[in-house]
Parts: structure tokens; C-alpha cells; sequence
């Protein structure tokens, strides 16, 4: 899962940017242009993660996603998975929908736990001399 520990930062002291590349091959995963954090074409969604979490981070947790359509519904699935909320009107529909996903997804897990936590306390088991 992609975090802010994996990369490291790059200033461009003429242009103020921040470029935040990956500590593993020194690609960029986005940089930071102060109202903007932008990913470069391509980018897997660990870079799309790690964007939005420094995005949260300065916006007090609500962004507002830019480009074409897939880029937001996936952006908007990473939100959820990470508690930032998107403020674009076009895309709240879609946002609650991933959100009763994503509860569901949890509910399920965690019957799961339970159910294999209740297998291990019912197996047989003997004390004896």
C-alpha cells in the first residue's frame, strides 16, 4: 500500500513544485504545485493513494478531483478506502456508493473473523492425567 513513507522529496527552488518521487526507482508518483497535486499519466493507484493522503493532509481532508472520468471514479475509490472526502458535485453518487461498498466489504470481514475465531474456540479439547 503506497504511503507518504515511501518517497522522497525533490524541491524545484525555481518553481517551488514539490516532486515527490518513489525511494524504490526514483520515478515521480505526483508532485505538488501548491493548489494542485498532479500525477503524471499512468500511474498505478499506490501513487494515486499516496497523492490523495498529502492532499488530505492540506485541505483538511476534503480534495476536489481534476481529469477525465476513470480518473475520478478511481480517485474516488481510493478516497473511500483512505477517509479523504471529494468535494465534487458530479462525483457524490458515486462516493456513497463506494462507501456502502466499502462497509459491506468490511461487515463481511469481519463476520469472517469472527466466524474463524469461533472455529478455534469450539475444537476439542482434553486435560488428563
Amino acid at each position: 500500500m503506497g504511503t507518504l513513507h515511501n518517497l522522497r522529496a525533490r524541491v524545484d527552488t525555481r518553481t517551488g513544485e514539490v516532486a515527490y518521487l518513489w525511494e524504490k526507482d526514483g520515478c515521480e508518483a505526483f508532485r505538488d504545485r501548491g493548489e494542485l497535486i498532479a500525477a503524471p499519466p499512468g500511474q498505478e493507484r499506490d501513487a494515486m493513494r499516496s497523492g490523495l493522503l498529502l492532499a488530505a493532509a492540506k485541505w483538511e481532508g476534503n480534495v476536489r478531483v481534476h481529469g477525465g472520468e476513470a480518473f475520478k471514479r478511481a480517485a474516488v475509490e481510493e478516497a473511500v478506502k483512505t477517509g479523504v472526502r471529494i468535494l465534487n458535485p458530479e462525483m457524490q453518487a458515486y462516493q456513497q456508493h463506494c462507501l456502502l461498498e466499502h462497509a459491506r466489504q468490511e461487515q463481511a470481514r469481519e463476520r469472517q473473523r469472527e466466524r474463524a475465531h469461533e472455529r478455534s474456540m469450539s475444537r476439542d479439547f482434553g486435560i488428563g492425567r
